[in-house]
Parts: C-alpha cells; structure tokens; sequence
C-alpha cells in the first residue's frame, strides 16, 4: 500500500469518514454485516497501517484484517444503500480479508475469510462533502 501523497495513510482515510459523526455500516464481500442494509451502526475502535496490512477494529467486537501489497483505500459514493449516490470509503485488492467477530456478551469468535471482493463502509447521511478520488485515494 502506498500513499499518492506523502501524508496520505490508509488509516487515516478511515478515521476521518467515522469522524464525521453519522451511522456508518459494514458492506462485505458477500452483503451487509448482519444482514440488512444498516442493521448494524459502527464506531471506529482502531484503525492502524502495518506494513501490507490494514487493521480496522469495529465496535471493540470486529476486527477486519485485510492483508495485501496492492490494496486501494478510498473515498467514494456508493449505490448499495440508495441509487442516490450514499458517500462511502471503499477498500479493494486485498489479498485476503479475515473478520474475527465477537459476539456482544459472549467471549466466542466467529472468523471469516475472504480472498477477493471489496468492503464498503457506507455512511448512514445521504448528504456529504464530495471530495475527488484523487484526493483522497491510497493505492
């Protein structure tokens, strides 16, 4: 993962669209975590750059792993939610995504694995300042 700015960091990117202080759900490779669309509103615990490694804790109960030279991190709208257009950040070219979940009150974790797709955190708030991909990308 590299920054096309010096300052740009994956982590960074994430920790501001959650900073703006609206619902933000969980679109996985295979549909919506929990099951419908925004069933589940997060807040960021940890987001931190490793090398080739991107770690997102949600909620302090989901950890998603995602491991990769070729990852993008992004700023951008998505039509999951809405055919309107809803503000999202988008994370692709992973090489795998692991998401350990525990369960609220239980100390068992559920592990998935993903190997391709994307993972969209879709904001809750219809109405968000645009900003150009190339702003606000890291490749």
């Amino acid at each position: 993962m590299t920054a096309e700015g010096p300052d740009v960091r994956a982590s960074s990117v994430i920790e501001d669209f959650f900073g703006r202080g609206f619902p933000v759900g969980l679109y996985l490779p295979d549909g919506w975590y929990g099951g419908r669309p925004m069933d589940n509103q997060h807040e960021l615990t940890l987001a931190l750059d490793r090398p080739a490694r991107l770690l997102v804790e949600l909620d302090e109960h989901v950890l998603l792993t995602f491991t990769g030279e070729s990852m993008t991190v992004e700023r951008t709208t998505t039509h999951v939610l809405d055919g309107a257009g809803t503000p999202a950040v988008r994370v692709a070219g992973f090489a795998q995504l692991v998401v350990d979940a525990r369960r609220y009150g239980s100390s068992k974790v559920r592990a998935t694995i993903y190997t391709d797709g994307e993972v969209v955190f879709v904001s809750g708030r219809s109405s968000w300042r645009r900003c150009s991909a190339s702003q606000n990308r890291v490749d």
